[in-house]
């Protein structure tokens, strides 16, 4: 949610016009997050978040305005959309699609604790079990072809070591098979997630929403919340995973798979985070995130494997 596109007060004056949403009072651009161009609105009515799509084009968001719809239908408290005095949810705004969410209350976390984790986890749990009826569908576009096209484009720029990591991983790969599928979020980081008096309030950033292996959805959520200071923490991780299986217990191949799964969740977002540093994309407010962080993760799962034996579950 970085600001790639400028927009004036001008502009969102005109556009408010259009929207039952009362007028203009103040807007700034929001930093966090890499995907999208988002300002934050404060009308006469209320505040709400202004997106302007990046990459996704107008024939893919109907599956994601879908989707929050279905998941509201099941209780989850996620971005609610605005619509236009014509009853339209999608614009245009500086040749970008651009859509209108309600603001929802409280902050993102920096540190959570043990609850906090047991929250989102049975949150995530939810989110699967609600996401099980959903008709429509989409290919994950970070998935398991991304990760060897992308090692494959990286591939002159990475050090030996590094290549020898991502070996390592491919040689496990393929204990990773006949999992359960389903929608998942694919990027519920504490910065997706706000808490308003230590409370969970809503989820946000469905974008890389998509069907593949629920495992992963779980595993990247584990690797952003529960990992501190070069350290998992396996107290957190313990409650993030009973908290998630409150609404969908996890199988046996599942907690075999834990451990193969955890590198790869951390893979795919170590490569992710240097294929963007490699681009060339820049926007006043950009939020870089560090490749090295996930590399060590990586290396950490890599020669440390984790196992839910270790647990009680």
């Amino acid at each position: 949610m970085s600001v790639y596109t400028e927009v004036s007060k001008a502009q969102l004056t005109t556009l408010l016009a259009h929207y039952p949403l009362g007028s203009l009072i103040s807007f700034n651009g929001i930093e966090d997050g890499i995907e999208n161009t988002n300002y934050r609105l404060e009308t006469t009515t209320g505040q709400y978040i202004l997106t302007l799509f990046e990459s996704l084009n107008v024939q893919e968001l109907p599956f994601f305005f879908d989707l929050l719809q279905h998941y509201q239908q099941a209780g989850i408290s996620c971005p609610t959309l605005q619509y236009s005095h014509q009853g339209q949810s999608l614009r245009a705004l500086n040749s970008k699609p651009m859509a209108i969410f309600n603001c929802i209350q409280g902050k993102s976390l920096l540190t959570p604790t043990i609850e906090q984790c047991a929250e989102i986890g049975a949150e995530l749990g939810k989110i699967h079990r609600a996401g099980a009826d959903f008709s429509l569908h989409r290919k994950n576009p970070k998935g398991r072809d991304w990760i060897h096209q992308t090692v494959t484009q990286l591939h002159p720029q990475l050090s030996s070591d590094e290549k020898a990591l991502i070996e390592r991983y491919f040689k496990n790969e393929s204990l990773l098979k006949a999992l359960p599928k389903g929608i998942i979020h694919g990027d519920l980081f504490k910065d997706n997630a706000l808490f308003f008096n230590g409370k969970l309030s809503g989820v946000l950033d469905f974008y890389l929403a998509c069907k593949d292996d629920l495992l992963l959805d779980l595993a990247i959520t584990v690797n952003d919340w529960c990992y501190h200071q070069g350290q998992l923490d396996h107290q957190k991780m313990q409650a993030l995973l009973v908290g998630y299986q409150q609404h969908r217990p996890l199988n046996t191949i599942e907690k075999q798979s834990w451990g193969v799964m955890l590198q790869k969740a951390a893979l795919r977002f170590w490569l992710a985070r240097l294929k963007r540093q490699s681009e060339t994309q820049t926007a006043p407010l950009t939020l870089q995130k560090n490749p090295n962080q996930y590399k060590q993760i990586f290396l950490s799962y890599l020669n440390n494997p984790v196992k839910l034996t270790e647990l009680t579950l």
